[in-house]
């Protein structure tokens, strides 16, 4: 199908051959070239209330003033669920409708082609395909065949033919299907191209006039009729809506052009000069959309065009004019203004495709092919919107197709993932918010498709995590979902809540005295949903002492654990207190008074007493706060006793048994030899004690040249070993004994009668106390 025969079915459509070209040279000519790109001073604006857009709002043509038409909010809708799309609603446009809805705070707008009214819908206004009233309307002088723009608690629109005028309503002027009158007009001329607002300035294309005005926001609030800020020419008439960013107005023309104009440019009303212009194959249907610093725009000779959004590369000349970047052709014109996304731009053609290509494909103004194009049904007016992976866009067919982000490469075709049908032929465009996809029919229908509502599938209870102190409660709600995401609103009524962990649930209210994570489930049927309840422990009312271990030996240091509980047991990790330790044994070694870490200590004490005993720890400020370990039985300590004894020769008896004493008394042997000769000790080590214990053995005496002492234990000489005080015996069991000899050899110097004394110390491992001697004299005969 030609171009000419696609547009000639266009009710109202002008093409190049309908009126004659106003040269771009002549319209730059009328007036200098002034250029404020400064703030604007607005004299006699009248405020608006400022009302946020809420998530996920498409609040004009191409979901913002940049025109990419790509709404980074939906998470709902995906290729996954498409498939349960179906008519949620439809509401009555009164004729053949143009305009694509705009979503703004729970409110969906759309204009009618026929009887020029502007209808405001509920969003969620009915369900199953049930037939929507619309809360109110508002009427302009002829038809709008364009989309509203809503911002700051006003709702834009234009309309066509004689009546010309750009409109300005509040939003929620009316209820209960009422009528509105506007806030404001502005007399623009014949408009067939959606309003753009940018930061406090609404952008209008006139289809008649071919001029771009810009209105202040508020201007008016009385009905009256506003000035512009500024005009300025395009060349001839369009289509095209303005398309605003980095201080940028752009505007394509049926001149075959895009023109680019200054923000605020002027303030007085006077007329702007392009600060420059590019050159299209044909003229221009299509809006512009800027992203990443190009601007893309379509033309009825099937191209679309890529320019450098701030005029530099590829642009010359004085007027300036800019060459594109790169193009893409496709087999038919293009009156789709393209949607930008993730690195891909699409835009729809008249041979009934819509084409994707990749961002910065090519250079140099360079010729692009398609990563994938998808076939429609038929002729492709509708622009494309994107969200969350799919592409959107309607047909002359009357269906809108939805097709999966990169469904193909190379050129491929796709196979849409979806599509809905409509009773006429699809010239507006979709809009994606709140997941559902509106688009109005030239059946003279807004319709908006959902997910079909499926059965209840899981729940979401709220609030997803809370924290309360033990003994205390948290409420909860819970809504039901299908298994495509769809709210099936509340069912907290219909819910059954359960606690894990050591709790309770009274119908919605849920608590416990248990300390930590729990594990809160409401339930529908089979239908779940869980959250998280951390319960924190309440104020420590008691203090737990254990971990003493009973019986215990007198004497023998232990550990003690004190916690701080709280009433309900749990440890009062919030505890600070300072606590002080007393014992019904008064030799106990106690802690000194110590802050508790977390709720928690852990403290070493020497019980000394034998008995049962007991051990308390006190708050320091809040006596009420204690607690106390009892029943400890201690047992008494084991002997530790020594006991050496000594003997002359190698054989006979040992003098000393069960006499202790560190001085050698009554544990003394005294022998004597000739010179060259020696004399041998026996020295016996006994454990005298009630538990195994090994012994050091420590020699002491006056040093002489005329004698040699050694020690022996079996041949082993061990002299150095006792002498520096450092030999050990093996562990004894009680009674056990070890024996070791001294050697006094008799040199020739010793003179008769001289002696050698050694004191010989034996000291018990386990307690260093005790201590027994033994004590040998040798003597020259």
């Amino acid at each position: 199908m030609k171009v000419k025969s696609l547009v000639s079915v266009v009710p109202d459509t002008r093409t190049a051959s309908c009126r004659s070209r106003r040269p771009m040279g002549r319209l730059l000519a009328l007036t200098p070239a002034a250029l404020l790109l400064s703030g604007l001073l607005l004299v006699g604006v009248v405020p608006v209330p400022m009302v946020a857009a809420a998530a996920g709002d498409w609040t004009q043509f191409r979901n913002g003033p940049t025109h990419e038409g790509y709404n980074t909010a939906e998470t709902i809708l995906s290729p996954s669920n498409l498939a349960s799309l179906g008519v949620a609603w439809t509401g009555a446009t009164g004729n053949t409708s143009y305009s694509s809805a705009t979503v703004a705070d729970g409110v969906v707008y759309v204009g009618s082609g026929g009887n020029g009214n502007l209808y405001a819908f509920a969003v969620g206004c009915a369900s199953d395909g049930g037939s929507c009233t619309p809360i109110w309307t508002a009427t302009t002088g002829i038809g709008i065949q364009a989309s509203p723009a809503v911002a700051d608690g006003v709702v834009y629109v234009g309309s066509g033919g004689a009546d010309g005028k750009l409109y300005a309503f509040a939003v929620g002027c009316a209820s209960g299907g009422g009528t509105c009158t506007p806030l404001w007009t502005g007399a623009v001329g014949d408009v067939r191209s959606s309003p753009t607002v940018a930061d406090g300035v609404v952008y209008i294309v006139s289809y008649g006039t071919g001029y771009v005005s810009a209105y202040a926001v508020g201007c008016r609030s009385d009905g009256g009729t506003c000035t512009p800020l500024w005009t300025g020419g395009v060349g001839d008439s369009t289509r095209s809506s303005a398309a605003v960013a980095n201080g940028v107005v752009y505007v394509g023309s049926f001149y075959g052009q895009l023109v680019a104009f200054a923000v605020g440019c002027r303030s007085d009303g006077g007329y702007c000069t392009p600060i420059w212009t590019a050159t299209t194959g044909s003229h221009v249907n299509s809006s512009p959309a800027v992203a990443g610093g190009v601007v893309y725009i379509g033309s009825d000779n099937g191209t679309l065009y890529a320019f450098d959004a701030s005029g530099v590369t590829g642009c010359s000349g004085s007027p300036k004019t800019c060459a594109p970047i790169w193009t893409g052709s496709t087999g038919g014109g293009v009156w789709s203004s393209p949607a930008v996304a993730d690195g891909v731009v699409y835009v729809g053609s008249w041979d009934g495709k819509l084409y994707a290509f990749a961002v910065g494909c090519a250079s140099g103004g360079g010729s692009c092919t398609p990563i994938w194009t998808g076939s429609t049904g038929g002729a492709v007016w509708s622009s494309p919107a994107v969200a969350n992976g799919v592409v959107y866009i309607g047909s002359y067919d009357g269906k809108l197709y939805a097709f999966a982000v990169g469904c193909a490469s190379g050129g491929g075709s796709c196979t849409p993932l979806w599509t809905g049908s409509t009773g006429g032929i699809i010239t507006s465009s979709p809009t994606v918010a709140g997941s559902v996809v509106y688009s109005a029919s030239q059946d003279g229908k807004l319709y908006a498709f959902g997910l079909n509502h499926g059965a209840l599938d899981r729940l979401v209870i709220s609030p997803s995590s809370a924290t309360i102190t033990a003994g205390g409660s948290q409420g909860y709600t819970a809504e039901g979902f299908d298994a495509y995401g769809n709210s099936l609103g509340d069912v907290t009524s219909a819910a059954t809540f359960t606690i894990s962990g050591g709790g309770s649930c009274t119908g919605t209210s849920c608590t416990s005295t248990a300390a930590g994570d729990h594990t809160i489930t409401g339930a529908d049927g089979s239908a779940k949903g869980t959250g998280t309840l951390s319960v924190t422990p309440a104020t420590a009312t008691t203090l737990v002492v254990a971990g003493l271990t009973s019986p215990r030996t007198a004497g023998v240091a232990g550990t003690l654990t004190v916690t701080a509980k709280d009433g309900y047991g749990n440890t009062a990790t919030g505890y600070t207190g300072t606590i002080h330790f007393t014992s019904s044994d008064g030799a106990a070694v106690l802690p000194a008074d110590t802050t508790l870490t977390d709720g928690v200590g852990t403290f070493s004490l020497t019980l000394k007493t034998a008995g049962t005993q007991s051990v308390t720890a006190t708050d320091t400020v809040t006596g009420s706060i204690n607690g106390v370990q009892s029943g400890i039985v201690v047992t008494p300590g084991a002997v530790r006793k020594p006991d050496g004894r000594i003997r002359l020769g190698t054989s006979g008896a040992f003098v000393g048994n069960d006499i202790y004493d560190t001085t050698g008394v009554g544990q003394s042997k005294t022998g004597s030899a000739t010179k060259g000769h020696s004399v041998t000790f026996g020295i016996s080590i006994q454990n005298d004690g009630t538990s195994a214990d090994s012994f050091t053995v420590k020699a002491t005496g006056t040093a002489t040249s005329k004698y040699t002492v050694k020690y022996f234990q079996g041949t082993t000489d061990i002299t150095a070993a006792v002498v520096a005080g450092t030999y050990s015996t093996r562990s004894l069991a009680p009674a056990a004994t070890y024996l070791i000899t001294a050697k006094v050899t008799v040199k020739s110097s010793a003179t008769v009668g001289s002696k050698v004394t050694r004191l010989v110390t034996i000291t018990s491992v386990g307690d260093t106390a005790q201590k027994d001697a033994v004590k040998f004299i040798g003597k020259r005969a």
